[in-house]
Formats: C-alpha cells, structure tokens, sequence
C-alpha cells in the first residue's frame, strides 16, 4: 500500500499566505489525478476495493488564500481540514492518524511517527490509498515452504509462497519482472527483482523510466 505525507514548517509567528509556486500543480500532477480517478471507476466496476485519502491539514491559525485551496482541491480531490498544530501538535498527529488508519481500514498505521508534527507545522498533505482483491491465481497455502531468500545482508532462510502458472514475464540482465493479476485480471501488480548474481544497489540504479518502459512493453506470458 503506497502512503505518502509531506510537512511544511513555517516560524511560529508567520501566516501561511502564499505558497503559490510550490503549489502551482503541472500538468503530470493533473494527468496522475485524472489516472487516479479512472482506477477507481475501474475498481468499482470490477467489485473490488478502493480508498484513497487525500487531505489537506492546516493549522487554525494560519490563513489559506482561497485560489490555492481550490488549486488543492482540484488537483488532489483534498479538502482542508484545521487542526491545532500550534496549540496541540501531538493530538493533530492523532487525529490524522486516525482518519487514514480509518479510510484504509486500519491497514495504514502511524502515518505521521511521533515527533513528525510540532508547534511550527502548519500544512500536512496526506495522500494514502488502500486496495483490496483476490488473486486470479490464489497461491495455496501447502506450497508455502522453506527457501533462500538473497537480500542485502546475504543469503537467509524464509518462508516462501509457491505457484506454477502462466504469468507476463520480462527480464535483462539486472532485473527480472512478473505480473501477478488480480481476479478479473483488470488489474495486476508488477514485482520487480534482481537477477541472481546481482547486488540490490546495481538493480536500483538501473531501474530508469526507459528501463520501466521496456519492461511494460516487453511483458509476454512463457
């Protein structure tokens, strides 16, 4: 589940007022929030499960110009909501744990860790999504057995899951990719490893967008 907060901190004394240039939304912002709703027609379709939380949280002290929280609203779907950052940081952290600890039926936690919050915050934009389907190809419990697991520290013994189905596959030599489709088979999630032999940072590096590109024009089912 992807989850993402940002904290602005101003001084203490200071009134959010402008903040326009950080918050004059480019197109691939407006493009992503467009994508974002289509996958939810999409989902809904399907019957499968999906919330997202996008919520801007501000101090109560602080005052908005009116164009920059429909600019928000606009590009994010994210309403403002005050909060007593000043007064009471440590509750607002709550309260916004809460509400995304609700929105994605308690699967996202502590969003915002302690001390993430204080007295000088004045903006938190939350954006938090959850997403509920069964696998087309359900794996089966009694192939779950022990095997190596090769991470970063060396090679470990885990229980790993099993199964022998016909999936969209790509890989070169740093990466190997597997598409594992959700029931309906409108949706997939994309696992991304490193081929054998090959150290986690190699593999990060050469994650690029034309690498990622490849891939997803490259994935055949064997």
């Amino acid at each position: 589940v992807p989850d993402r907060a940002e904290v602005w901190r101003v001084p203490s004394e200071a009134r959010c007022v402008a903040l326009w240039d950080r918050f004059d939304m480019p197109e691939h912002i407006r493009t992503h929030s467009r994508k974002v709703a289509q996958v939810a027609c999409q989902v809904a379709e399907a019957g499968l499960t999906l919330r997202t939380v996008n919520r801007l949280f501000a101090d109560d002290s602080t005052t908005l110009v009116s164009s920059f929280s429909e600019r928000v609203a606009q590009a994010w779907g994210a309403g403002a909501e005050r909060l007593p950052f000043r007064d009471d940081a440590e509750g607002a952290r709550a309260h916004i744990n809460a509400v995304v600890e609700r929105e994605t039926q308690t699967r996202i936690r502590e969003l915002l860790p302690a001390a993430s919050v204080d007295a000088q915050t004045r903006l938190v934009l939350v954006s938090a999504l959850f997403f509920l389907a069964r696998w087309e190809h359900p794996f089966r419990a009694a192939l779950t057995a022990p095997a190596p697991f090769f991470g970063p520290g060396g090679e470990r013994p885990c229980m790993l899951m099993r199964q022998v189905s016909t999936l969209g596959y790509a890989e070169d030599e740093h990466a190997q990719v597997v598409e594992l489709p959700y029931g309906g088979d409108a949706f997939v999630m994309t696992v991304t490893m490193p081929a054998l032999n090959v150290d986690i940072n190699t593999f990060i590096a050469s994650l690029t967008p034309a690498t990622w590109a490849s891939f997803s024009a490259t994935l055949t089912e064997p």
